[in-house]
């Protein structure tokens, strides 16, 4: 779709009564519960969690002004509502689909929601989503449970966690996602065998392999004590791994 400017309204929070996109002061900070995840996104810095404040429309992921020392909604756009998500946001990064094409990049969040843009006109994703300004977008049918960690490699995006499916076929607590020769259509496949255990909780591109570490015995046909490397074809383990 074309992008155009929205205006970057932040919703911020201040005393009972205040006005959605009014800054306060830094007292008035927008939840009391966890924050999971940083990054910055094209010079806002994006925080993610579990946290809630539907009073000023901030849930789950959150902005920060910090030369005005405020914080607000994910990019609030007074035409498309808020940006908020409707469960936990474990995991936060930044990919560019096409590269040198025309997509651009995207922030993407990894968590337990089912839906994105809570307030705005709604889209259902399962666990996965890419928001670029104005809106969020689905990755096809996503993934069957929790996400708890994104990386890019090889200009692919790889999720992890505790999921058995992603885009409705096998794959085991991890698999990769890729943008087809058609704009917006998606494509999920797995990484080989994928990890045998209970959850991938890190990733990590490094030196020309992919890196993943949480709580598992097996990485494809091997044994891996909860870290192992994936060079695009197999995976194998860290010496020993960490017992």
């Amino acid at each position: 779709f074309g992008m155009r400017t929205a205006a970057f309204v932040r919703s911020t929070p201040g005393p009972p009564g205040g006005t959605p996109g009014t800054a306060y002061g830094p007292s008035y900070a927008p939840w009391g519960s966890v924050v999971r995840t940083i990054i910055d996104y094209q010079g806002t810095l994006v925080i993610g969690g579990q946290f809630n404040n539907p009073e000023f429309l901030t849930q789950n992921i959150s902005s920060w002004s910090g030369g005005l020392s405020y914080w607000g909604d994910l990019f609030f756009d007074p035409l498309n509502g808020s940006q908020d998500l409707d469960a936990n946001v474990n995991a936060l990064a930044t990919w560019d689909p096409d590269g040198p094409g025309p997509f651009g990049l995207m922030l993407i969040a990894g968590g337990d929601f089912t839906t994105a843009g809570r307030n705005g006109p709604a889209v259902s994703a399962s666990r996965v989503a890419g928001f670029r300004v104005p809106q969020w977008t689905a990755f096809g049918s996503g993934v069957n449970g929790r996400v708890s960690a994104l990386a890019v490699f090889n200009g692919d995006l790889i999720v992890g966690g505790s999921f058995t499916q992603a885009g409705g076929a096998p794959a085991e607590h991890i698999a990769r996602l890729s943008l087809t020769g058609s704009p917006g259509v998606w494509r999920w496949s797995p990484l080989g065998e994928g990890i045998g255990g209970a959850h991938v909780l890190s990733l990590v591109s490094h030196d020309g392999s992919l890196y993943a570490g949480g709580q598992f015995s097996t990485a494809g046909a091997v044994a891996a004590a909860n870290i192992a490397r994936w060079d695009g074809d197999s995976w194998y383990p860290l010496g020993d791994g960490l017992g």
